[in-house]
This record gives C-alpha cells, structure tokens and sequence, in this order.
C-alpha cells in the first residue's frame, strides 16, 4: 500500500498534534483557507468542516505540496484528506471568506459559483445550467471545474465560475476559442468598432501590399466619425455628381460595412471579401479625385486585380517581379558594355591624332630626323596659241 501523502493544491497545508482530543489519532491534516488575523486561520478538515484554528496554540508543522507525511505522524496515526475536487475546495474558499469576513478578516468576498456553458458556439453560452441538471449524475459528469451536460440528448460543455469573475472569464473564452473573423463584442458605434480593430496574419491571404481596409476605417473613425457621414461629406467636398455611377457604388459599398460591422458582428479587416471591397471604395475616390465629372480610372486598376488582370490575362505576381528583376540586371550590362566600348573608342581616337603629328625640331633637318622634302612647285600651264 503507497504511503498517504499531502493534497496536490496550492493552498498551504499542515498537521498539529491533536493526541489530547483524538488519542486514535494523534495527528490530524489541515488545509489552510483564509487568513484572519495574525496567526489565526480558517482551516478545513478531513471531515469537510470549517473552523477558526489559532496556529500559536497548537503544535503544528507545515508540509509540502503533493509530498509525503512524516513517517513519525504516520506510525503514530495520521487523519488525513481524501483527495479533494477543485470545485469542491473552491467552494469551501468561498465560504471561508465570508464566515472570516464577518470576524474581521480583511478578505475580498467572493461571488458564489455557478456552472455556466462555456462554448462560444452555441445560443445557451454563459447561460446558468439548471440545478436540477447538475444534481442528476445520469445528465451531468463534472471533473476539476469542468463539466458536461447533457440535455434533451445534446451534450454541452460546461465549466464552475466564480460570479465575481464572470465578465472576465466571458471574455476570456470569447477571445480564446472565437473565429478572428468575429468581433468578440458586437460594437454598438463606429468608434467602438475601431478601437477594437484587431488585423491578423492570414496564411490564406492573397492580396499584395499592406492592408487597406484597417487603415481606411481608421482614418474614417478618426474624421467624420461614421460610415453614413463619411459618404455624404465625401459627395459634398469631392464634386462628383449624387446621380453618377461612381457616387451610387460609393455609398453601397459604405452600407455593405455598416451591415457587417453593427449587424452581422463582422471583424471586416479579416475578410478578404471586405478587403477588396475597401480597394474598390478607394479606387473610386482615386478617379474621382483625377476628374469628378468624369472619372478617371487609368493606372487604377492594380488597386483590384485579383487572379486575372485588365486584360485577362492570369497574374502572377512573384514570377513577374523576377523576370522584371533580370530583365533590369541584363539591361544594366548591356549599359555598361556600351559605356565601355565608347570609351574605348574615345581613347583610340585621342592616340591616333597625337602619332601623325610632327615631332617636336623636325623641321629644317633638325633633331636627326630625315628632313622633309620640299614640295615641288607645280607646272605652269603653257599659253594657248593665239590666232594671228
């Protein structure tokens, strides 16, 4: 038989020599709870009861974590904890609390515990689960503060919460186990919205460039303030006709975010659909802002390209920027190749001019040389014979 050991808690642990009143057993286990003054302690016992020990007035002796009890308590007889569930110590903590409270501990209070579901997925989430289900072993299996209900045959997660605490662990799960592509609250306002913007790494995402859909909504938070107001300021400062085309995409496009963000509780910078609805809106102003009678939308329509460009043809991106790359590397040798061969030539052209001029005393036989002969007057012409 494995010898007994101390409780696996964080809370401090102790035996004290109890030989007086229990001379079966001589010592007994105790778990801390609460402090209430000084030496003072609300305790638990082996018999799941509470009570005030002064620690100054017994012997007693601290013992580890998860550890074994000295051999001597043992021999001598030991009463000691069963292992106790997390939720069940949990509970007595919050008892304590209150009971030394009222003693003059200077304790926070805590809330009481309930089981709450605890899967963000479903209507019921953070929804009390009936007592009557957590009393029936056959619908509710409970385990270190986790739990599973099960109700009209559909089993559901659940989990102990402390009241206190309860907006905190709501946010907590929503946050953890929620899609990125949700807001964890849906915002009431556009500033609200904002504020939480939240953009992820995506390994889906196929746009090039940084994102636009963040940046533009947050200059829209920090200006008009909202989506409704951005667009009729924008139609008012931009000059663009209120019957054009571009002017009824615009306040589409606007609406289509309002739904996501205040109906549908859509974190939009996430969503690739939103992502290229927020280029399209800023292609737009773009070519408004060229020409608002007439929009012009040349060069704009990188701005959303997807998997096939303007003319049809399929995009592809990182091939494209290498074979402008080489294209750039080849060029510049041909460059330099030209650079060189011209002054190369310009260099020839310079010795050649200097060899065919005449040495310095070259002249008149001078300086050694052969002199130069001179040349030789050219023959007159004879008279024409005139007629007598």
């Amino acid at each position: 038989m494995a010898a007994p050991s101390s409780l696996d808690i964080p809370n401090h642990q102790i035996i004290i020599n109890f030989d007086v009143a229990d001379p079966n057993f001589p010592y007994h286990h105790r778990v801390l709870l609460v402090r209430v003054r000084d030496a003072q302690w609300g305790v638990l016992t082996p018999d799941l009861d509470r009570h005030v020990e002064d620690l100054d007035q017994v012997e007693h002796y601290v013992v580890p974590r998860a550890s074994r009890f000295p051999a001597y308590a043992v021999a001598a007889g030991l009463y000691h904890f069963d292992p106790i569930p997390a939720a069940a110590l949990k509970e007595h903590i919050r008892l304590a609390k209150q009971e030394c409270a009222l003693l003059g501990a200077d304790v926070a209070m805590a809330g009481s515990l309930r089981w709450r579901f605890s899967e963000p997925g479903i209507d019921n989430f953070s929804n009390i689960v009936e007592q009557a289900i957590v009393d029936d072993v056959g619908l509710f299996v409970e385990l270190d503060g986790h739990g599973i209900a099960q109700i009209e045959g559909v089993v559901h997660r659940a989990e102990l919460v402390d009241e206190a605490e309860f907006e905190t662990w709501k946010k907590d799960r929503l946050e953890g186990l929620q899609d990125s592509r949700l807001c964890v609250e849906r915002p009431a306002t556009f500033s609200g919205f904002v504020s939480g913007l939240v953009a992820l790494e995506q390994k889906s995402w196929k746009f090039e460039g940084p994102r636009v859909c963040e940046e533009w909504l947050r200059a829209i938070g920090d200006g008009a303030g909202n989506l409704v107001s951005y667009h009729a300021e924008w139609v008012r400062l931009s000059g663009v006709s209120e019957s054009s085309a571009q002017c009824h995409e615009h306040k589409q496009i606007c609406e289509i975010l309002r739904l996501g963000i205040h109906t549908d509780g859509l974190q939009v910078c996430n969503l690739a659909a939103f992502e290229q609805l927020s280029r399209r809106m800023v292609q737009l102003e773009l070519a408004v802002a060229k020409n608002p009678r007439h929009p012009d939308f040349t060069g704009l329509h990188v701005l959303v390209d997807g998997a096939a460009d303007s003319s049809g043809a399929a995009r592809a991106p990182k091939f494209s920027a290498w074979v402008t790359t080489k294209q750039k590397e080849q060029a510049e040798i041909y460059k330099q190749r030209r650079l060189y061969a011209e002054e190369e030539q310009k260099v020839r052209n310079q010795t050649g001019a200097g060899s065919s001029a005449a040495p310095p005393g070259a002249q008149d036989g001078e300086g050694g040389g052969r002199a130069r002969r001179a040349p030789r007057p050219k023959p007159k012409a004879k008279a024409k014979a005139q007629d007598a």
